[in-house]
């Protein structure tokens, strides 16, 4: 019967059960009449019959490094999406084009949350540490959602006093219209700074969730064997 590591890439034979890890390689001794099948693209070298992968820390520097530009990609978008909002005064079409983005920002936000899962994998935080940097997220998102909603109210008096200098009057039912919903004359109001670092602390907010899930349905599991051994 052979089992899968998934942590090191390797479906390896019941009698191949030690592997070696240090900060800097993985070494691996291997029986020929093992089945050994490398599963991931990291550098491996057969050496003496020793197993050898590159080193570890220019694997992690990659993950970090891939993790970066997908938060830079999300960044661009968000600066696209705001860019993309209308002059207050000026008439626009119907319709607004940066709901579009929402489908390419939805996708790397998945992406980036898989990327804290496997950066942040083999960090061990203590339970207060964890609870700490949960608490904290949620007090963010909180403060952001309510900083935005200021900042949405600012800026729907913006509009109404570019209305009133140009008409004379404000039409507060039209300015309630472009300033309700996704309309691209509040671009800006999603695609800002703010809503991007909300983004980010939502991400990590899930890698949390998801390894208190984690951590939940092992301790379920050695609860199930150890009455199961009773």
């Amino acid at each position: 019967m052979f089992w899968l590591d998934i942590d090191n890439g390797f479906i390896v034979g019941p009698k191949l059960k030690k592997y070696i890890h240090n900060d800097k390689a993985l070494y691996t001794r291997y029986d020929l009449n093992l089945f050994i099948k490398p599963l991931f693209s990291c550098k491996r070298i057969l050496l003496g019959g020793w197993l050898f992968r590159g080193d570890l820390e220019e694997v992690k520097m990659k993950n970090k490094l891939l993790l970066l530009s997908n938060m830079a990609i999300i960044f661009m978008l968000f600066l696209f999406g705001n860019s993309m909002t209308t002059t207050p005064g000026a008439s626009s079409g119907n319709g607004n084009p940066a709901i579009l983005l929402l489908i390419p920002i939805f996708m790397l936000f998945i992406i980036l949350i898989l990327q804290w899962v496997h950066l942040l994998k083999n960090m061990i935080f203590s339970l207060r540490t964890f609870t700490i940097l949960l608490i904290s997220i949620v007090i963010h998102f909180t403060v952001g959602i309510y900083y935005q909603v200021i900042m949405h109210s600012k800026y729907r008096d913006v509009l109404a006093t570019v209305y009133k200098e140009r008409f004379g009057v404000v039409d507060w039912e039209y300015i309630n219209s472009i300033t309700t919903g996704f309309t691209i004359h509040i671009n800006n109001q999603f695609f800002n700074c703010n809503t991007y670092f909300m983004l980010v602390s939502l991400s990590i907010f899930f890698w949390g969730l998801s390894n208190l899930i984690k951590g939940w349905f092992n301790k379920k599991t050695r609860q199930t064997s150890g009455n199961d051994m009773m």
